[in-house]
């Protein structure tokens, strides 16, 4: 349930997309969900499917990237957004294989990893995520590799210098190449 401050808040981040929408501004109005995304998933929710579909992409991919597995909603978006991605939208070094090597760490067991949307290109920050970062939600246990298609990678984003890699059920041949032990 929501206090009373928190309702307020969600009606006046509905009023500024409804000015972005009635004006059919629709790159402010992918802005505004994205800025508003991790404070109520309501905003992407009631917004997201105003959008034309190269902005769906754009949209879901950003707001995942600014919150990453937090908000459910956004999750969703990004799984399906693979049928939004321009073709431009994957490096080329990425477009020119057919495909690529990728690795995780992560929590789950091997069976569910394809599951998992973020991977990495690169093997010492799926390291790093396995033995340095520790989130509070977060417990990485094991490693994995796994290679995938690049017409099935749904985008490619380096801002943290993680060369993230985010996909669903298209990662193939997932091996355990480490454990972690407490």
């Amino acid at each position: 349930m929501l206090t009373e401050p928190q309702m307020e808040w969600v009606l006046k981040c509905f009023e500024v997309c409804d000015e972005f929408k009635n004006a059919q501004d629709w790159e402010g109005l992918s802005d505004q969900i994205i800025l508003f995304s991790n404070v109520y998933e309501w905003t992407f929710f009631k917004y997201y499917e105003c959008l034309p579909d190269h902005l769906k992409y754009q949209t879901a991919i950003s707001a995942y990237s600014k919150n990453g597995d937090m908000v459910p909603l956004v999750r969703k978006c990004v799984r399906e957004a693979l049928k939004y991605r321009p073709k431009n939208a994957l490096p080329e070094e990425i477009l020119s294989q057919k495909e690529i090597t990728i690795y995780r760490a992560g929590e789950e067991p091997i069976e569910k990893a394809k599951y998992r949307i973020s991977w990495t290109s690169d093997i010492e920050v799926a390291r790093k995520f396995l033995y340095v970062y520790n989130y509070s939600k977060y417990r990485a246990k094991y490693l994995y590799k796994g290679v995938i298609k690049t017409d099935k990678i749904i985008a490619y984003y380096n801002e943290r210098e993680e060369h993230e890699i985010l996909q669903y059920r298209n990662v193939q041949n997932i091996k355990l190449l480490e454990e972690k032990t407490e």
